[in-house]
């Protein structure tokens, strides 16, 4: 007989997270509403690889140059390469994040979004540093074409 195992499901005012089960491959969903931006995130230890499976998708990455290390009072220039890529069923593409490289994403054309992210290691809080969308210079919600 097939077995039915319930899903964690977590629910916020950007969309859904479920969570797929333990054991095997470590999989989760996510839905991003349209006008909502999950970002910016990202890992010490392990691999992101994201897929956007239903409407059309802006995953964006960023990579810090220059005074992560520096002192408050030293003059260094920061500045991010930033780099943005449009996924969707008919823009099928994996987008590989490694760790240290900031992420996040939105939707895309008024739909909602729903990202598939197969990561190399199961989430760990302690893995994870987030910043608020406004950390990083970037236009969310602005036109991607």
């Amino acid at each position: 007989m097939p077995e039915i195992e319930k899903l964690p499901l977590h629910v916020d005012a950007r969309g859904w997270l479920m969570v797929g089960p333990e054991g095997g491959a470590y999989t989760y969903a996510t839905c991003c509403l349209p006008g909502a931006v999950k970002a910016w995130h990202r890992h010490q230890e392990h691999t992101d690889r994201m897929w956007c499976v239903s409407g059309t998708a802006r995953i964006v990455t960023a990579v810090l140059w220059g005074g992560e290390d520096a002192e408050p009072d030293d003059v260094v220039t920061m500045w991010y390469e930033v780099k943005e890529h449009i996924v969707g069923p008919l823009s099928p593409k994996m987008v590989t994040v490694p760790p240290g490289v900031w992420h996040g994403f939105e939707a895309l054309g008024g739909e909602p979004c729903v990202i598939v992210n197969c990561p190399d290691a199961p989430y760990d809080p302690d893995d994870e540093e987030k910043a608020p969308p406004d950390a990083i210079p970037f236009g969310w919600g602005e036109a991607a074409w």
